[in-house]
Parts: structure tokens; C-alpha cells; sequence
């Protein structure tokens, strides 16, 4: 994954804390605590273990809402051992919130 500017970090940590806020309310990334995507991959991965052991169904109900590809996460279920699921899922799920922080950004600078 490529590095994204501090701002950035700030935005999608927001984005999943309030994702992620309903189902698990300790959930909280800090931003101050992130410096790049590598480690918001790490912090997230280790929640979404949690997640996938104690409340799988909300975890795939934020999946859904949150937009990720259904055939990627089959894939992900479907291809992965255990212990790289969540890895994996957290790559979707920033993937994703960048994908609408551009476009976002687009939107307001009339690119769109």
C-alpha cells in the first residue's frame, strides 16, 4: 500500500472508529497512535480478530455497509488461512475507505 499524508490517517481513522463504533464501542484507532497505513493495517487486524471470534455477523454487516466487494471477501473466506483473515480483511477495508476518501476529494475539487 502506498503512504498517505498524516491528514489522511487522521480522515480514515475516523471513518473506521465510526464504522466499527455500534458493534464495538472500545473499538477506537487512534490517529496520534498511527504514523502510517502499515500500522493502522496492524491495529485494525488485530480488532477485527477479535471481531471475527466474538461478533462475526456484525463484522460481516459492517463489511457490507462499509461497500467492500462481496466476491472479495468470499475470496478472502473462501482462500485464507485463519490466521491471515483478518490481515486480509483489514487490507479491504482501508482499500475501500481510501477509494471513497478520493473520491470524496474529487467531488469537492469538481473532478467528478
Amino acid at each position: 500500500m502506498e503512504e498517505k499524508n498524516n491528514s489522511e490517517i487522521v480522515e480514515l481513522s475516523g471513518i473506521i472508529n465510526r464504522n466499527f463504533s455500534e458493534i464495538s464501542p472500545g473499538f477506537l484507532l487512534s490517529a496520534a497512535d498511527i504514523n502510517n497505513i502499515e500500522e493502522m493495517k496492524r491495529h485494525l487486524s488485530a480488532k477485527i480478530n477479535i471481531l471475527l471470534e466474538e461478533k462475526y455477523d456484525s463484522l460481516i454487516n459492517i463489511l457490507y455497509r462499509i461497500d467492500v466487494d462481496d466476491k472479495k471477501i468470499e475470496s478472502v473466506f473462501s482462500t485464507e488461512k485463519r490466521g491471515n483473515i483478518a490481515d486480509k480483511i483489514a487490507d479491504l477495508i482501508i482499500e475501500r475507505q481510501l477509494q471513497k476518501i478520493h473520491f470524496r476529494k474529487m467531488y469537492k475539487e469538481g473532478k467528478l
